[in-house]
């Protein structure tokens, strides 16, 4: 079994090989993996990517989650019926987030993990990665449409070489105000780290000629050994490049808030002096407690999973009740926020 999984993983490499897109890669930076959101490259047109977790009203320790432009939409990984991460869309109206609905077409194999989603501005066209039969190794990032007359997403496609490879490779998002696509990868990467890589989008899919490049120049383009093999003209780099700061100077401009707390449609506290009511900016008060021990509580949970997984025997027993004690403990105080949360919602409502 092990001889024939090997040889489908060849045959699986090699069919990529022959189809390696032609994009220009212009730069990179490694940052720790639960950080890599601030590396990207995303205008306010282009939404909005984080974790789950940090969004008020939604579940999905390691989900991440993609905010429409606007903020009436939200796209999301979160645990299916099999425990796997599985995709959903969520309308948000009025600050209240509506039902979780799976990504019908997508969620087939309910044991096969999929997270990491971004959608395109015109509403249809979806990347994300999922692991399974049709990746190279680990997740794989593939791109679906959505079809309105059977509302269903369409077959999703494996994006190829060389965002794909034999590691994990996450998140793809492309910026069109900049026109600048990033995406995100553990490849030849340190534990806990990512490299974002950032490329020019190309309006037409165009492949490297084997012939043309040669056999060993095409897998270091496959595997992106050295970015500067995908280069072209000087100036098209220099422009993506100024482009690329132009957008991290944008998005440093942005004002930082305390929190994000949205209350109704037009209505959004991101601190305490923000809430009009004095009944919700106390309720607000406990909630901003509550949810900074849940966030120490899932670093805790977090170490002590990682250590379960390398432990003993001995140790595992010793760990279990530990970690289901603080599992529990996490719902429950879950639970609670979510409904402080509604609480603060009908207390700032009620008294404007």
């Amino acid at each position: 079994d092990w001889q024939e999984s090997q040889l489908q993983y060849v045959h699986k490499a090699m069919e990529k090989m022959s189809a390696v897109e032609r994009v220009v890669v212009f730069d990179s930076v490694v940052v720790p993996r639960d950080s890599f959101f601030s590396a990207l490259c995303l205008s306010s047109e282009s939404g909005r990517v984080s974790r789950t977790s940090d969004f008020n009203g939604l579940n999905g320790e390691d989900g991440t989650l993609f905010l429409s432009e606007i903020g009436d939409k939200a796209y999301y990984g979160a645990p299916g019926s099999a425990g796997a991460l599985q995709l959903y869309s969520s309308d948000i109206f009025s600050g209240e987030v509506g039902g979780a609905e799976p990504l019908m077409g997508l969620n087939d194999e309910p044991d096969v993990p999929h997270n990491y989603p971004f959608m395109m501005p015109d509403g249809i066209t979806l990347y994300f990665a999922a692991q399974g039969e049709e990746s190279l190794g680990g997740y794989d990032i593939f791109m679906t449409r959505y079809d309105p007359d059977s509302r269903r997403f369409l077959s999703p496609e494996n994006v190829g070489m060389p965002f794909n490879s034999p590691a994990n490779d996450y998140l793809m998002c492309i910026d069109e105000a900049y026109n600048v696509g990033c995406f995100v990868t553990d490849r030849n990467m340190p534990f806990d780290s990512v490299c974002v890589y950032y490329f020019i989008p190309n309006s037409v899919r165009r492949v490297y000629i084997e012939e043309e490049v040669g056999s060993e120049t095409l897998r270091k383009l496959a595997m992106l050994s050295d970015i500067r093999l995908t280069w072209g003209a000087e100036m098209e780099v220099k422009a993506a490049l100024s482009r690329l700061q132009e957008c991290r100077q944008d998005q440093e401009s942005v004002t930082t808030y305390d929190f994000t707390f949205i209350v109704a449609e037009n209505h959004t506290c991101h601190s305490l002096a923000d809430f009009r009511s004095q009944n919700a900016r106390e309720l607000a008060e406990t909630w901003l407690e509550d949810v900074d021990v849940l966030d120490q509580w899932k670093t805790t949970l977090s170490g002590l999973r990682q250590t379960y997984a390398v432990a003993n025997s001995s140790e595992r027993n010793e760990l279990k009740p530990k970690i289901l004690k603080l599992e529990s403990e996490t719902e429950n105080l879950s639970d609670k926020i979510r409904q402080e949360e509604k609480a603060i919602r009908k207390a700032e409502l009620m008294g404007q």
